[in-house]
């Protein structure tokens, strides 16, 4: 999109989205962690260091020009010198390097495009038609972002990962067109990464005191609680039932649920059984009462440093998000 003028251009602000989250956090039951429903919204791009502007002075070919949006923020033009423009909108730049080239040529008509977008940028990998890097040029959903990536292929959209500033969710984006929950295509934010898996990624760890604890590979898109554990064998004598714990995004960041297995064996409640798990799950039986995180990390860190926690961390897949990451 090409922006031009000669005169004062309309300002739209930018809402800037922010984010608070704890080291540790509790997942309600039975429904997967509380997520903010934010609706997509037709907002204009603003610019950051990385960015290559091109821009037209007509009449004067001497300063048409691209140039990069540097470290301090600024754009250095012919006359003008440096200019600020990081975390402007495209339509305020125009307006400031208008102005300022006015200073030096009566009434001039200027252009300025986006040629390269650098600073705003969304990374999906995974079971899509084209993983890699794409801009964020206006407010993108998660649906948006796997539809650009050339759609789902081989995996599901009912399990969608989302890292963002090192915490891992889950998203049903099925579920829009199933129930019309549009809280789970959430807008994202630059440096999130999107992550579809393949069938054969998808796979739970059961530990603790259950008879074969190890990899389950998830069979199916709903499997629960009760289906994954009998996969491990079932419960082994001084087993915890009513303290069953399910780690959801790794051990570094991760949302923790309890489940009352034994109201539920029992069938004394209901909760847990619509559970679904997603892949990279932990499930942890223990075999005495869990006061704290840490108590945790301390029964389960052994066994899960032979394997990897989250879903999508092949070698290759964690080189490319720990540079894009940066």
């Amino acid at each position: 999109m090409i922006y031009s003028g000669c005169a004062s251009v309309k300002e739209e602000i930018k809402p800037t989205p922010s984010e608070s989250q704890a080291p540790l956090t509790e997942g309600v039951l039975p429904t997967q962690p509380a997520q903010e429903e934010l609706k997509p919204k037709e907002v204009e791009y603003t610019l950051g260091v990385g960015d290559i502007l091109s821009i037209v002075v007509y009449g004067r070919p001497e300063l048409t020009k691209d140039v990069p949006v540097r470290k301090d923020g600024k754009i250095y033009f012919p006359l003008t010198g440096g200019i600020p423009v990081d975390g402007l909108t495209i339509s305020e730049a125009l307006e400031k390097v208008t102005n300022e080239v006015a200073a030096f040529i009566r009434k001039p008509y200027v252009t300025l495009e986006v040629k390269e977008y650098a600073s705003r940028l969304i990374l999906v990998l995974g079971a899509v038609g084209k993983p890699g890097v794409i801009p964020l040029v206006r407010d993108t959903t998660l649906l948006d972002a796997v539809t650009i990536a050339g759609g789902v292929r081989g995996g599901s959209l009912k399990e969608i990962f989302l890292l963002r500033k090192g915490r891992i969710s889950v998203y049903d984006l099925l579920s829009i067109f199933e129930r019309g929950d549009i809280s789970q295509n959430i807008v994202l934010q630059n440096r999130d990464v999107v992550f579809v898996p393949n069938p054969e990624d998808r796979k739970v760890y059961v530990l603790g005191r259950v008879t074969n604890p190890g990899v389950v590979n998830l069979s199916n898109m709903r499997m629960g609680l009760i289906e994954a554990i009998s996969y491990a064998g079932g419960f082994r004598t001084g087993a915890v039932t009513d303290d069953v714990r399910v780690i959801r995004g790794g051990l570094s960041n991760p949302t923790l649920f309890t489940v009352d297995m034994d109201r539920i064996l029992k069938g004394k409640g209901t909760d847990g059984q619509g559970f679904t798990l997603a892949s990279g799950d932990i499930i942890f039986v223990p075999d005495s009462a869990l006061t704290s995180w840490n108590k945790i990390l301390e029964q389960i860190t052994p066994t899960m440093q032979l394997v990897f926690t989250l879903p999508f961390q092949t070698y290759s897949n964690y080189l490319i998000i720990k540079e894009f990451s940066k």
